[in-house]
């Protein structure tokens, strides 16, 4: 448990359990891998909190969102990022993407919650490790990638990178392109499901007297260039707005110019250092009138 190897599958979680979590919190965000490298509170005098857990689909966001929303203040905001293909994802299948949610949520929040998992990887994960237990030994580095200032990619990197996110979309949501797209029955019934789910987190959020906005974060242009306009109306914004009925504000950053600059990223996805302070930023000045 000590290795980087173990702790590099939690990184995400461990803000969650410090001692000296924060209360009182006038916002936070959730979201998935994108949010978690797009949000950076630390220098702006806002008492706020990335609660981004990559990688995450809706329902997630919404057990983490109702699990820790007693740190918030009364009114606080709460930023929903929507993802490109958040509404594609529903679970994922391979029951390994959950381990890190037994360090977090409830075991009737946890899909497939099983003790003997808990006892395996969680409490005893030297009973698994297998050929990993060499880790002990010859550890891997600390994952950094948080602390990254500059994009080291040339351009025909960013351009192999960006294609290479297209492709394992595609793959993995069983799609042959962004155009005249014929979607599964699962694709349907996933998109369905997490209209609700947003649709059910826009809820919670007003129920319990908090402010909840919306936002599509910004990509490089060379990734941004990869996105049919058709697409984003349809599949991004078309099931926002099928679960927004309470009419909470959206900000739309998916093809936004001031944010195109690869300077800002790590890679053609997710900002860096450098840019996660620029971005959040930049929005905080754009809700503050919300």
């Amino acid at each position: 448990k000590q290795t980087n190897y173990y702790k590099n599958q939690f990184i995400d979680v461990l803000k969650f359990s410090d001692d000296n979590f924060p209360d009182n919190l006038e916002i936070v965000n959730l979201g998935s891998n994108q949010p978690k490298y797009a949000f950076d509170y630390s220098e702006t005098g806002v008492q706020g909190m990335n609660w981004a857990i990559g990688p995450q689909s809706f329902e997630y966001d919404l057990r983490v969102l109702m699990k820790y929303h007693w740190h918030l203040r009364d009114q606080a905001i709460v930023v929903i990022p929507v993802c490109p293909f958040n509404f594609f994802l529903l679970r994922y299948f391979n029951d390994s993407a959950n381990y890190k949610y037994y360090k977090l949520l409830q075991p009737e929040q946890i899909n497939n919650y099983s003790s003997l998992t808990k006892l395996l990887h969680i409490d005893y994960p030297v009973l698994t490790a297998k050929c990993n237990i060499l880790r002990i030994i010859r550890d891997v580095p600390a994952d950094k990638r948080m602390e990254i200032k500059t994009n080291s990619m040339s351009e025909n990197e960013l351009i192999k990178d960006a294609e290479k996110w297209i492709t394992g979309w595609l793959k993995q949501f069983q799609l042959d392109g962004l155009s005249d797209i014929l979607l599964s029955e699962e694709n349907r019934n996933n998109i369905e499901k997490n209209v609700e789910i947003l649709r059910e987190m826009i809820d919670f959020c007003l129920k319990n007297n908090y402010r909840p906005v919306i936002t599509m974060l910004p990509v490089t242009k060379t990734l941004s260039d990869l996105f049919p306009e058709s697409f984003i109306e349809k599949y991004i914004l078309g099931n926002i707005q099928k679960a927004n009925i309470k009419k909470i504000p959206i900000f739309n950053y998916l093809k936004d110019e001031r944010f195109f600059s690869t300077d800002l990223y790590i890679n053609s996805f997710f900002f860096n250092e450098n840019g996660r302070k620029y971005f959040t930023n930049t929005f905080l000045g754009e809700i503050s009138v919300y």
